[in-house]
């Protein structure tokens, strides 16, 4: 008994996803419709139309997707915030390294704010 309601509620589950998916398919077919695009470039067809067909909501992947991804490799982060390669700089004057660039300092919180850019040598 518990098993068929695990069941049932599986494949409510699933239905609502699947209506999710459609209600964001179609959206997405028609702004991609309205945008201008020479859809003599693409082979007569509009690219925009035929990538809001492709969405999966369960994450099926096609050949295209699947080799852009082998080519980009694993990832490094999940959030551009957490990508080490993006990182500040300690302020460490000595290295060259301005204070300008260390999280927290005035001016990074000036830059933030749409203050002037800061004074060089100072």
């Amino acid at each position: 008994m518990l098993e068929a309601a695990g069941a049932r509620q599986r494949s409510e589950q699933r239905a609502r996803l699947k209506t999710a998916e459609w209600q964001v398919k179609t959206i997405c077919s028609f702004i991609g419709a309205q945008a201008p695009v020479d859809v003599g470039k693409h082979g007569g067809r509009n690219p925009l139309v035929e990538m809001a067909a492709s969405i999966d909501i369960f994450g099926a992947r096609s050949p295209e997707e699947q080799e852009l991804d082998r080519i980009r490799g694993p990832a490094v982060a999940a959030r551009v915030e957490d990508d080490p390669r993006f990182g500040k700089v300690a302020a460490d004057p000595e290295q060259g390294v301005e204070a300008s660039n260390s999280s927290g300092s005035y001016e990074a919180f000036m830059a933030m704010m749409g203050g002037p850019p800061p004074v060089p040598g100072r």
